[in-house]
């Protein structure tokens, strides 16, 4: 089935840089394939940060040097057949942060002209979004989607400081296959949840929410995006986001480590970008070395966005104040990538989370003041 890029990336007048002929080679970390609804909360433990991305190659520098140097200065065993995150440091992020084969690997993708490209998405978020989505479609909301964004951090933080309580709400109105008949019934017990376990002290946008919710228990009875879909199935599957990347960058030659489950589902899509064939491949990591540089940058953001998405706000602020001096270095070379990849564009850096991550994320990687309301809560 032939697809047009624009279709599965829609044009963004904001971004630049997406046209250039690059290469970019990509791993995962954290698929959990599905995302279920079970009676006791979901089926998986933790929802840990879904981060697809790597290393990019621009066309002025598009030949990846020899990695043979690095893995001698990575100290990689002569045994193991890729370089792989696990071979260069273990443990949690702060743990991972602090390592010097981290530095000595970070240092070695700047020396060389080479950028990094991701997607970083909070699953837990991305589930439950759909609620503000689907009421900002409706004609007499429309006037929301100026400020969505902050109705829809609102709601995940509500809902993400009382989980077990949130999911059990969106069970029993079998989420998110909402029947029309049910509809105002969900609206309502969403307003309830978000006045009862809402902040003590409330800022303007959970205000607005509460206001939002309210109102559309009362006139909504269908929402636009929560309809004929499976029951208690929240996420069904992360080829979407494949395709979005391979349509966002159409004059790229994508290459991605082996996935069965998600080279199955899109093995029928030819993406195609003014009547030319968008490239993409899936190749064997142990061949393919910019994919075991992916693996390794993949893994160490998604150690990092699943800390920034679990830390409180004022505890990242006392664990920021305490850093080594290995840590603060690797920052460093991490807002350096962060901010060269950007230059070069900025669909680079794509984040699909709420505003207080990425508040959170800017402040500990790039010194920005932290909101007194994201502080106190």
């Amino acid at each position: 089935m032939q697809v047009e890029a624009s279709r599965l990336a829609h044009p963004d007048p904001r971004l630049y840089g997406t046209d250039n002929s690059y290469i970019l080679f990509y791993d995962e970390t954290n698929n959990v394939r599905k995302l279920r609804l079970r009676e006791n909360g979901l089926n998986i433990k933790k929802c840990d940060s879904f981060v697809l991305g790597g290393i990019a190659l621009t066309p002025e520098h598009d030949e990846l040097p020899c990695i043979s140097g690095l893995r001698s200065t990575l100290k990689i065993p002569s045994n193991a057949p890729e370089i792989k995150l696990e071979l260069i440091a273990k443990g949690d992020f702060e743990k991972i942060l602090a390592s010097p084969k981290i530095t000595k690997f970070l240092t070695w993708l700047i020396e060389h002209k080479i950028h990094i490209h991701y997607t970083n998405l909070n699953i837990l978020n991305w589930s439950i979004l759909d609620i503000v989505e689907s009421i900002s479609a409706e004609e007499n909301y429309l006037h929301i989607q100026e400020y969505h964004l902050e109705l829809k951090n609102e709601l995940y933080r509500v809902a993400s400081a009382n989980l077990s309580k949130f999911l059990s709400m969106l069970r029993s109105h079998q989420y998110p296959d909402l029947r029309e008949d049910n509809t105002r019934k969900f609206l309502e017990d969403t307003y309830n949840f978000v006045v009862q376990y809402g902040p003590a002290t409330k800022n303007p946008a959970t205000v607005e929410l509460e206001k939002i919710l309210l109102s559309a228990s009362k006139e909504i009875t269908k929402l636009a995006f929560l309809h004929s879909d499976k029951a208690h199935e929240l996420i069904d599957g992360f080829q979407g986001f494949f395709l979005n990347r391979i349509a966002s960058f159409p004059n790229a030659t994508h290459f991605f480590d082996e996935e069965k489950t998600i080279q199955e589902a899109i093995s029928n899509f030819e993406v195609i970008n003014n009547d030319s064939l968008v490239h993409y491949h899936f190749v064997e990591s142990v061949q393919t070395p910019g994919v075991q540089l992916s693996d390794v940058i993949v893994g160490f953001l998604g150690k990092y966005f699943t800390f920034i998405e679990d830390t409180s706000p004022q505890k990242l602020i006392d664990l920021k104040g305490r850093l080594s001096s290995a840590q603060r270095q690797n920052i460093k070379l991490l807002r350096t990538l962060i901010a060269r990849s950007d230059k070069i564009s900025n669909h680079f850096i794509h984040r699909i989370t709420t505003i207080d991550s990425n508040l959170k994320s800017d402040y500990f990687l790039f010194d920005k003041k932290l909101p007194k309301y994201v502080v106190r809560s």
